[in-house]
């Protein structure tokens, strides 16, 4: 469970998460933030946070970008190798400075209300996303959006669903999903073998199985586990651990197809996953990569080179999910995507410009 505590100090707000900050938890840490939006100097610490997904990322910034507005002062303070590769990998360190002591996050409180500077600075990939998305528009209207990256055909897309247990999978299932993702290294490993298991039973062997541990395992952790579920036809695990090696190492070890995802979030990512091999899918966040055309040229590269590709979102509004489907028609993705996300947000003022999902297939919005 979550647990925000914020303390008020002589030199700045101290507000610090505990626990996972993920799609289930992120409304209390959304809430906190905008409480705090009124700090002049607010020093943000996430070392008590052993996981954070892109729902939190988003809530960060947005708690951010309202401190910022109200002539406040923002810093975040973070001492987790894992968190802190997630901020530098997604470019939040462009908007905010992230330090590894809290004297260095107070320093860095100091020099920002110095500078005079309250807009966010240029240059996220959010950001150059969100720019390239309104051009196209504006040339090609909403609906040419798919067909000026260079999309064929209709642009529909078969997604997958994320589910949670044996009831929420065939739940999907007869909706019409014929793959379906679990996350999985949250909980003890032999509790997640079992999960997955009673998922495999109850949905029948011709339905995909996707995992995503978000690099939760160790090595051995993620060879033990997929060792088990190996029988059960995994169509891929995502990042099982950290690091392409030790990933390429496991899928020697156990036979079942690792995906990369948090370790391409660039061309020259996309590099060293072709370069390093041993990875079987790539899968790509058109917003934290920073633009449509360029996740575009990336899936088609990854396809030259064998690699299967997967789109997806990082738990975006409806206009960018509307973008995500566009990079998957025209890639195009090979594998199911993961653009059934809305569903994940609590209130989605543009959800009329996302994908229409039915039967497991996203389609342009009407």
């Amino acid at each position: 469970m979550l647990e925000i505590h914020v303390e008020a100090g002589e030199n700045y707000t101290l507000c610090r998460p505990s626990g996972e900050l993920d799609a289930y938890s992120v409304s209390a840490f959304r809430e906190a933030l905008a409480e705090l939006a009124g700090a002049q100097r607010l020093l943000i610490d996430l070392s008590d946070v052993p996981f954070m997904d892109s729902a939190g990322l988003g809530a960060l910034i947005g708690g951010i970008r309202r401190a910022r507005e109200a002539d406040g002062a923002v810093s975040v303070f973070c001492d987790r190798p894992t968190i802190t590769r997630l901020l530098h990998t997604t470019g939040f360190d462009r908007i905010v400075p992230v330090a590894e002591s809290l004297d260095e996050a107070e320093e860095a409180l100091r020099h920002w209300l110095a500078s005079g500077r309250t807009e966010l600075p240029d240059g996220p990939p959010s950001a150059r996303h969100a720019a390239e998305q309104a051009t196209l528009a504006l040339r090609h209207g909403a609906h040419g959006v798919t067909r000026a990256l260079g999309a064929e055909g209709s642009g529909e897309v078969p997604v997958n669903a994320l589910v949670t247990d044996a009831d929420d999978a065939a739940r999907a299932v007869c909706q019409g999903h014929e793959t379906l993702k679990l996350k999985v290294a949250r909980a003890l490993l032999d509790d997640d073998v079992r999960r997955i298991r009673a998922v495999r039973a109850a949905v029948g062997p011709e339905v995909q199985l996707r995992l995503d541990a978000n690099r939760g395992w160790t090595h051995d952790e993620a060879v033990r586990a997929l060792t088990a579920l190996a029988p059960l036809g995994l169509e891929v695990v995502e990042e099982p651990c950290d690091g392409l090696q030790a990933m390429r190492s496991v899928r020697r070890a156990t036979g079942v197809r690792v995906g990369a995802d948090e370790s391409v979030r660039s061309e020259a990512d996309l590099d060293e996953v072709l370069a390093t091999g041993g990875i079987d899918v790539v899968v790509l966040k058109p917003m934290l990569i920073g633009g449509l055309a360029r996740s575009v040229a990336m899936l088609r590269r990854a396809h030259e080179a064998g690699v299967d590709t997967v789109v997806t979102t990082s738990i975006d509004g409806g206009v960018a999910r509307h973008g995500a489907l566009a990079v998957a028609a025209a890639g195009p993705a090979s594998l199911a995507c993961g653009l059934d996300t809305g569903r994940w947000l609590v209130d989605d003022p543009h959800a009329d410009a996302g994908p229409v999902i039915a039967g497991g297939i996203a389609r342009e919005p009407t």
